[in-house]
């Protein structure tokens, strides 16, 4: 399909899915603000302020926008329902993969629901951000978010008050939940509103996280996360060995491969591949049955001593070169 006719369906796809949302908005003026903002924001608009996404939209003043953004005119969590539910028709494919990861706001003051001093990965650095836990969801057939998060930091939990004037829920205010429990739960909501799914991934932030790993497992649900080299695993001829003790002291064999096309062409690797379990396992410290716990190596062509691993959890004989949950 050439770039007119993507165009096309997209439009078609844009029109239907707003025509879904009637109950979330309340009114249809409301609706058709919204489609309008998020058209001018999809646009090649210079500067995408109140005045010229009003100028986009045919509005004489910014102020409709502006009244449509500063109040709470539609339910945040129907309209994401609404979304997975989309989704899940257009997008959805066995083989689809939900994504967890993080992104940090920037902010100034301490007001912010969430706001702290904590890592943004946007700067690298400690920041005062507020942090959200997204689960996205991939296939051949596109990609979208499904499902968000606020990440609530300690030192919010215990002023009940302070929770109360940043309206954050008391759920969320009543003890620290950790970014991998966020994204577990994520997971389980996408699943249950019947998106399709054959794998979650993630980064070492959460693959490190054994108690979201063996939560995955129970559910016998496939994953590859990437995970620090210092993660302990085990083969069948060694003991506990730490993932880059591993690699380095364990002949494999590697293979170079391609992990797609990158802004400077193919991004190549040398991959190899090894049987593991890891403590903590969900079976006598293994995978359960019908399934197999595996770590790929990536390493540089470029040079050998940067490498990075990746914990696999899937079932017996899916093969490495297109994995299939």
């Amino acid at each position: 399909m050439g770039t007119e006719g993507a165009v096309r369906v997209w439009s078609g796809w844009f029109v239907e899915f707003f025509a879904s949302l009637a109950g979330v908005f309340g009114r249809v003026d409301r609706r058709r603000t919204a489609m309008a903002y998020l058209k001018a924001l999809l646009a090649p608009v210079e500067r995408k302020n109140g005045w010229q996404i009003a100028e986009h939209a045919g509005h004489t003043t910014p102020d409709r926008v502006q009244w449509f953004l500063s109040r709470p005119t539609w339910m945040a969590d129907q309209l994401r329902d609404c979304v997975r539910s989309f989704v899940a028709v257009h997008l959805g494919r066995p083989d689809g993969v939900l994504v967890l990861d993080e992104t940090a706001f920037l902010k100034k003051g301490a007001k912010p629901a969430g706001v702290a001093r904590q890592y943004a990965g946007i700067t690298g650095q400690i920041e005062n951000c507020q942090v959200m836990v997204f689960c996205a969801y991939a296939t051949d057939a596109g990609r979208a978010l499904t499902d968000r998060e606020p990440y609530v930091p300690a030192v919010w939990t215990p002023d009940a008050q302070r929770c109360r004037e940043a309206e954050i829920p008391r759920a969320c205010a009543s003890g620290v939940v950790t970014k991998p429990e966020l994204g577990r739960r994520m997971v389980e909501r996408c699943r249950r509103a019947g998106i399709p799914s054959g794998w979650v991934a993630a980064d070492s932030a959460y693959g490190q996280d054994r108690r979201l790993r063996a939560a995955l497992e129970r559910r016998r649900i496939p994953y590859v996360m990437a995970v620090p080299v210092d993660e302990t695993v085990v083969t069948h001829g060694t003991g506990p060995l730490r993932a880059d003790a591993l690699t380095a002291g364990v002949p494999l064999v590697f293979e170079r491969r391609s992990c797609g096309t990158g802004t400077k062409g193919q991004r190549r690797y040398d991959w190899a591949l090894a049987e593991v379990t890891w403590p903590g396992g969900t079976e006598n410290d293994g995978p359960r049955r019908g399934f197999v716990h595996l770590l790929p190596v990536r390493r540089s062509t470029s040079d050998p001593s940067q490498s990075a691993c990746f914990t696999v959890h899937t079932r017996t004989g899916t093969p490495s070169a297109r994995p299939s949950g």
